[in-house]
């Protein structure tokens, strides 16, 4: 058995470990309440009921009720940890209907493991095992890794005390305590591992493997060592005597049996029972027959005053294998007698244990196929909402797309309408410059020429004449305005036509040459798109007529990728802030991103300008083009 001291100190500091790392996750009311909760362990109860009928004055709140919860724990703890666990009923029943009121992971996994303390103490292994095996995994979720611990040993601690003749289970309580050396031995604060190790010494010794006690034994001891302390305990001592007896190391088997002999005076009811049985076995195996006889005697005193029916039974064995070797068979028959009527209430009570524990692996199992089911249920119900949302994604896409989809019907409706809105206008306007202005133009050339130019002066000629050759341009100019206004030419054979058409008729009255460049196998284009590009263009040409003072300009289209390509570059002046300011340039940028194209223009002084247009084409057919 565990020198308990020790081990509540162990279970003491990982308690205040675990009360350290609560602290940071509560608000400030509860900060302060756990503070005196853990100045508790050290107090008397009377301080502990102070702080629960402080509490009770308080509110109703989650966090009075939380607060609360932790000293009932605490209390609860301090009966236990005392030996009066009939006195943590109270606390943890109170513990218990506080946790029912709020969905409190980290108070429920508290609660299970100080109910499996609170049974392991009252004799209820099974119960305790039940409670112990809940916990762990809960503790694990919300991070308490030190009370999970703490649970890993006290789990095995009712199978490696009950009787060393019975090895049932031992395998499993093995693998639990091999399951929490894994994870202390992981943890920064590894206080449970010398706890953990000492326990699995102890479970190794029962199935008489006295090398891997041994083991585990100096494990936990080097732990201990690491922590501070520096006397071994009596716990230790003793069972480092036991593993050297049985391991033939005299020498080291003396000095630790003497060691174990210094601690008599103070040892407990609990320790005495430990020392006389290891004693016995020592005894045995050094077949010193009498002096395992009173160790017996000694050990049946104690299982007595313990009230272990169980100890009882080991002690009348001990008692039977030694009066058997001295060849005493009255006494060994005596004794034998008392075996068989105590064999008989703990094979009953042994055959329940074992009946309870099925019953546990059963139920255990039981709750782990209803939380796979709950499981299954939660991932169809996940995947139900998963395609729910995916169908209201796509309708809502859908909508978006239809939507967009009207929203662009309407655009192109919009523009194409605006298109036959500019087309109107310039058809109006241009029939008016040909019609009104034209006619008036045309009857004063009519007019000028009814004139007798005979009868004219010298200078009254030369201004004849100057009026007749500016009358004969504006006439030229207004039909020229007119024809560009909406040039057939666009409507019938499209961009490429309209502008040969229109560089033929600007070559006949300028004194600027333009060269036009075209593909030769030029598609047909929207109808907006051709009308832009035309207007951008003739837009272009106007200012070179007007501005540039060059005698040449070119005019080249490239198509490339669904990208239309105009350059207009000519060898005049080049470009002055007068002209960079003018409407007609913002025209063009306006016209080239209404395309959702772009516009960029170079010049040099005495090195021309160069416009260069790049908008966005769809094409619907092919036109034949001649250059």
């Amino acid at each position: 058995m565990v020198n308990h001291d020790f081990h509540k100190k162990t279970e003491l500091a990982l308690l205040i470990g675990q009360r350290m790392q609560r602290l940071y996750t509560l608000i400030p009311f509860l900060l302060l309440t756990t503070i005196g909760c853990t100045q508790a362990l050290a107090s008397p109860i009377d301080t502990l009921m102070k702080q629960v009928r402080a509490l009770e004055r308080r509110p109703g709140s989650r966090d009075r009720d939380t607060a609360l919860a932790c000293v009932l724990d605490s209390c609860a703890r301090y009966w236990i940890m005392s030996g009066q666990p009939t006195k943590a009923t109270k606390p943890l029943r109170r513990f218990e209907a506080l946790c029912q009121q709020y969905v409190w992971p980290w108070g429920e996994a508290l609660l299970l493991y100080r109910k499996g303390q609170y049974e392991g103490a009252l004799g209820n292994t099974t119960q305790a095992k039940a409670y112990f095996l809940q916990a762990i995994p809960r503790l694990k979720q919300v991070s308490n890794i030190h009370t999970m611990l703490l649970a890993y040993v006290q789990m095995g601690v009712a199978d490696i005390d009950r009787d060393w003749a019975d090895t049932t289970g031992m395998r499993n309580v093995i693998r639990y305590l091999r399951e929490g050396i894994a994870i202390s031995v992981k943890h920064p604060n590894r206080w449970s591992y010398a706890s953990l190790n000492f326990r699995l010494s102890r479970a190794y010794m029962q199935l008489n493997d006295y090398s891997q006690a041994l083991f585990y034994l100096n494990e936990s001891w080097q732990e201990s060592q690491h922590n501070g302390y520096i006397e071994m305990p009596f716990a230790n001592c003793l069972h480092f005597a036991v593993c050297y007896t049985h391991l033939n190391d005299e020498a080291r088997r003396q000095s630790m049996w003497k060691q174990c002999q210094s601690f008599l005076p103070k040892l407990t009811v609990q320790e005495r029972y430990q020392y006389y049985w290891f004693s016995a076995d020592m005894h045995r195996y050094r077949k010193e027959y009498a002096r395992m006889v009173a160790d017996g005697q000694q050990y049946l005193r104690y299982a007595h005053v313990y009230g272990s029916p169980s100890k009882r039974l080991q002690a009348h064995r001990i008692l039977f294998d030694a009066y058997k070797h001295l060849n005493q068979p009255a006494d060994a028959l005596a004794q034998l007698e008392a075996i068989n009527q105590l064999e008989d209430s703990t094979r009953l009570q042994r055959s329940t244990v074992q009946l309870a524990e099925l019953q546990l692996r059963y139920d255990t199992r039981l709750q782990q196929e209803k939380l796979d089911q709950l499981t299954i249920e939660k991932q169809q119900i996940e995947e139900q909402l998963l395609v729910g949302g995916l169908v209201v994604l796509g309708l809502l896409m859908a909508f978006v797309l239809f939507t967009n989809y009207r929203l662009r019907q309407k655009n192109r409706a919009i523009s194409a309408a605006h298109l036959q809105g500019q087309t109107l206008e310039r058809q109006r306007v241009a029939a008016d410059l040909h019609d009104n202005l034209g006619t008036t133009l045309s009857s004063l050339q009519w007019t000028l020429s009814a004139l007798n130019k005979q009868n004219l002066t010298t200078d009254e000629r030369n201004l004849y004449q100057t009026l007749t050759q500016r009358l004969d341009q504006a006439y030229n100019d207004v039909r020229l305005l007119a024809h560009n206004l909406m040039p057939i030419q666009l409507t019938k054979t499209g961009l490429a036509g309209a502008l040969k058409t229109f560089v033929e008729q600007i070559n006949r009255n300028n004194a600027v040459r333009f060269v036009l460049t075209l593909p030769p196998d030029l598609p047909r284009f929207e109808a907006r798109t051709e009308f832009e590009v035309y207007s951008i263009c003739l837009e272009l040409c106007t200012n070179i007529l007007k501005h540039a003072q060059a005698s040449e300009a070119r005019i080249t289209l490239i198509l490339s990728d669904n990208q239309l390509n105009l350059t207009v570059t000519d060898n005049g002046v080049g470009l002055t802030d007068k002209m960079s300011e003018g409407r007609g340039l913002q025209n063009i940028r306006a016209r080239a991103e209404g395309l959702g194209g772009t516009w960029q223009i170079s010049s040099e002084p005495g090195q021309g300008v160069t416009h260069q247009v790049t908008v966005p084409v769809r094409m619907l057919a092919r036109a034949e083009t001649h250059i």
